[in-house]
């Protein structure tokens, strides 16, 4: 078996009950964790930001979790990424009202302004002697 055909059997057998996304050592400071994202994006990141002296070490150690983890853990886990998609699809919808939202509220501006002299005369009338003077109600 050639070290290819090792590294990429430490990447693929697994027990039915581990999650694709558990690896031991994906950092340095946590023992077990579940990936976010591809493998070979994790490993390019390594190889980019990490120090040359850690590289080795932390690629050597990184594989993936083979064996049964406990259930409630990869169902926790599991219903953190099915609401993390929900999530995603509410800030988009977000995203389209907001900009929906900031539309209406320019075209209400520029109507504003194109009223302003409309509404100071309609005040005029409902608000005899009020203070206002353009800026403010307290003109001191």
């Amino acid at each position: 078996m050639t070290k290819a055909d090792t590294q990429l059997t430490k990447f693929t057998q697994r027990s039915e009950d581990t999650p694709e996304e558990a690896y031991w050592h994906l950092s340095p400071s946590v023992l077990m964790e579940f990936l976010a994202g591809p493998i070979e994006e994790h490993i390019a990141d390594i190889q980019i930001r990490t120090p040359v002296r850690e590289r080795e070490t932390r690629l050597h150690l990184m594989q993936p979790v083979r064996g049964a983890l406990p259930p409630a853990m990869v169902k926790a886990w599991e219903a953190y990424i099915e609401a993390g998609k929900r999530q995603t699809v509410a800030w988009k919808a977000y995203i389209e009202e907001y900009q929906g939202q900031t539309k209406c509220w320019n075209t209400y501006i520029k109507a504003k302004r194109a009223a302003e002299s409309k509404i100071a005369a309609l005040h005029d009338i409902e608000c005899p002697g009020c203070p206002w003077d353009g800026n403010t109600i307290f003109p001191y």
